[in-house]
Order: C-alpha cells, then structure tokens, then sequence
C-alpha cells in the first residue's frame, strides 16, 4: 500500500496551482516529496513543502525539509513541570505556552524561482526574518481540499 502523502502529493501535483503544502508532521512530508519529484515538478521551484515537528533526520531528505520545530521547548517545559511536581510541588493546572521556530531549508522557498541553496542545513527564524527584511517572503496558500 502506498503511503497517503504519496498519493496527496499526486493529486496535488495535477492541481498545478498549488504552491505550497504543509504537512502535519515530518514523516508525512516524504510522500509530497517523492511525489513531486516523481510528477516532474520542481521541489521549492514549483512547490514548498514544510513539515512540523523537526525531526533530526529532516535535514537529511531529498531535498532537506522545512519544518516548524517546537517540541524542544514543549520537551523541557514538561520534563521541568514533572520534577517539580515529583519534589513535592503542588499539583496545579500549567498553561504552557511555547513559541515554534521556523527551520528553512531546501525543500521550501518562493515558487516559481530557484535560489542558491543555503550552505547552512537549517535556517532560523532570525534567518526567515531578515530575508522578510530583504524583500524575500515565505506564505502559504489556503487549504486545499
């Protein structure tokens, strides 16, 4: 059986206005990729494709992925609340809120424009605000059906 992003990948492919694909996390995101490259459109040329979640292993796809990396602070926030919980702490209601950091990297970029690829494997989001202070800007589409 084919893995679903795959076969998204491909019916997204023969939209052909798409430019953008966000995927819910970053295993799911090599089947878009696979599916560009095996439809003959460009990866960050054509179309973006971000996933969420970091995985190390992301910087390693074809072409390395995007992604929105936040589980390290979520990690460390958690591991924080339970030790103070397990050292006597009362047990309270935590609201935790944590800001996700934008990874750039080759698999997204304007469409319909290929820039050199960064020697850097992965971008900050510092890096995302000074290419938006350069004129340079990421977006993504509406939702695709």
């Amino acid at each position: 059986m084919e893995c679903a992003g795959y076969q998204a990948g491909f019916r997204i492919a023969e939209l052909g206005d798409v430019t953008a694909v966000f995927c819910a996390n970053d295993s799911t995101a090599l089947g878009p990729l696979r599916a560009r490259r095996d439809s003959g459109r460009s990866i960050r040329g054509d179309i973006s494709v971000v996933g969420f979640d970091e995985i190390p292993e992301a910087a390693y796809f074809a072409p390395p992925l995007a992604a929105v990396r936040q589980f390290g602070e979520l990690d460390r926030r958690a591991l924080e609340l339970l030790v103070e919980e397990l050292e006597g702490g009362a047990h309270t209601r935590t609201r935790v809120l944590i800001s996700p950091e934008m990874v750039l990297r080759r698999s997204a970029g304007p469409a319909g424009r290929l820039e050199p690829a960064p020697s850097d494997p992965g971008l900050t989001a510092a890096s995302a605000r000074a290419l938006r202070r350069a004129g340079r800007t990421l977006s993504m589409p509406p939702a695709v059906p």
